[in-house]
């Protein structure tokens, strides 16, 4: 039984009790057993999420074709994802982008300085083996002024997956 069908059994068996006093018995009766089926439904889809994770490992989530759109506040990434999964479906995963402030464009990463560190969801859905495109916003408010150029460096951290 699904979370909203309990919930109108349950404001139905309070309608009957505030109706009908003399039913007050058979409506609390009602109400235990409904509210109980929505404690035991809550509780079971909370496996789902962590039953999720880790199907797909973040190696096989190939980002390519990625373009950044910076207007100073919000920077925009936009791309195609390959799922290289060949069981699991890509439900999501979580990107993270760090700005970084560099000497040079070629620089290495240890040789710049982190501005901005942020991790986003992002919700796509992909076949085994398929393609899709994503688009995900990234908010770096408060960074601080540039003394070099800016490089950004993404990685793919986490993902939740579905047979």
């Amino acid at each position: 039984m699904s979370i909203p069908a309990i919930l109108v059994v349950l404001a139905g068996a309070l309608a009957l009790a505030l109706l009908y006093p003399n039913l007050r018995v058979v409506a609390l009766g009602i109400f235990a057993v409904m509210a109980s089926l929505a404690g035991i439904a809550l509780t079971s889809n909370s496996g789902a999420v962590a039953e999720q994770e880790g199907r797909i490992a973040p190696e096989q989530v190939i980002i390519g074709d990625t373009t950044l759109f910076d207007d100073g506040r919000v920077l925009s990434i936009t791309g195609r994802v390959t799922n290289e999964n060949d069981v699991f479906r890509l439900r999501s995963f979580d990107m993270r982008v760090q700005m970084l402030d560099c000497p040079a464009q070629d620089s290495p990463l240890e040789d710049c300085a982190i501005l901005a560190d942020k991790t986003a969801l992002v919700r796509v859905d992909i076949p085994p083996e398929q393609t899709r495109d994503f688009s995900v916003p990234f908010s770096f408010t408060d960074r601080p002024r540039l003394k070099g150029l800016a490089v950004f460096d993404r990685s793919i951290v986490g993902t939740r997956a579905t047979e």
